[in-house]
């Protein structure tokens, strides 16, 4: 009767070690073989928990727009950029929905720019990944994925990363072994020091702009004023400045009609052009690089500490970490330039 229970016990054991065992190298397998840049760009989001004061919503445009390591640094503001590369604006309200399960900041800044262009659906997938793969499964990242995506083959990618990576194993590199937290200097932004000379056409005064009749990202921007102010969040409209042609300038400007309806604030940067040289900060047509980034971080921060109630955390213990994270992005920084200039 007793070696039969200690057989009990020891095949019990046994079976909870190989269960533990599996767990873990599943998990392994699962860690190792997803692409990690979603985990790279959102996993100082999920985990941090001091992004209390602005989420910065939109698309590549404002990822490499905006630096909250700056902000931090000249006003003490935290904040962290949501975005998805070819992000269709559609997509902007349920981002934020998801990302508001985590964190309810003071402010949304809502970048504009294209609130009529579509990109290509294989595109938008794509960079969807980039944002969604780091949440964890949960009813709202559910509820998500089946309203963007009709398809259940979309719905299997994004539910179960590993369903699209399973294949993954002869591009795995050495960072696919390890954790890498580049997340917690960069809050969402990419850092750039390519340079093209950007054309953009003459800008259009507030009086001069036309909304699109019917475009879609209307409907968007007006979803995420409505959610914010339902949960005692301001919002803050911003066109990020890139090779706008003369119809992109009249929509652009028609903004302000917008704003002044829902009766929030604009920053359109094409009214401060002045402030950018097109042949230095610039990546491409689409996008600013760092010297771009640096000039709009240092207008957002100047006009939000003066518009919003926003505190100065610098002293504060718990956010003793921006510190380090600060200075971490400058050492990364200053190293990346010397590497550009040889």
């Amino acid at each position: 009767m007793i070696r039969n229970k200690k057989k009990i016990i020891i095949k019990t054991i046994t079976a909870l070690i190989a269960i533990v065992l599996g767990i873990w190298i599943a998990y392994t397998i699962h860690f190792t073989l997803l692409r990690k840049a979603s985990y790279s760009r959102m996993e100082n989001f999920l985990h941090n928990g001091t992004n209390e004061d602005v989420l910065f919503v939109g698309n590549s445009t404002i990822m490499d727009g905006v630096i909250p390591a700056e902000l931090w640094n000249a006003h003490g503001i935290s904040s962290y950029i949501l975005c998805a590369e070819y992000n269709d604006m559609d997509r902007e309200p349920m981002m934020l929905r998801m990302a508001l399960d985590y964190c309810k900041p003071r402010l949304v800044v809502l970048n504009v720019d294209n609130y009529w262009g579509k990109s290509e659906p294989e595109n938008t997938l794509v960079g969807y990944h980039e944002f969604v793969d780091a949440f964890p499964l949960s009813e709202t990242k559910i509820r998500t994925v089946f309203e963007l995506y009709p398809d259940n083959e979309s719905r299997a990618q994004l539910l179960l990363p590993l369903y699209i990576y399973h294949d993954r194993w002869k591009e795995l590199g050495t960072n696919d072994f390890r954790k890498r937290n580049q997340s917690r200097l960069f809050k969402g932004f990419e850092l750039t020091l390519e340079r093209e000379e950007i054309n953009p056409a003459a800008p259009v005064s507030p009086e001069n702009g036309t909304l699109m009749d019917g475009a879609y990202g209307i409907e968007s921007i007006k979803t995420i004023v409505s959610l914010c102010r339902e949960r005692g969040m301001d919002v803050l409209l911003v066109t990020v400045p890139y090779e706008a042609n003369e119809e992109e300038m009249v929509l652009t400007a028609g903004i302000h009609k917008l704003a002044a309806e829902l009766d929030v604030p604009y920053i359109n940067f094409f009214d401060r052009m002045e402030l950018f040289d097109t042949t230095t900060d610039f990546k491409d047509i689409n996008h600013v690089n760092l010297f771009g980034a640096e000039k709009v971080t240092e207008v957002l921060g100047e006009y939000m500490k003066a518009h919003y109630d926003l505190p100065d955390h610098r002293n504060e213990e718990a956010f003793a970490s921006w510190h380090e994270d600060y200075e971490d992005y400058r050492e990364y920084r200053e190293e990346a330039l010397t590497d550009d200039e040889d």
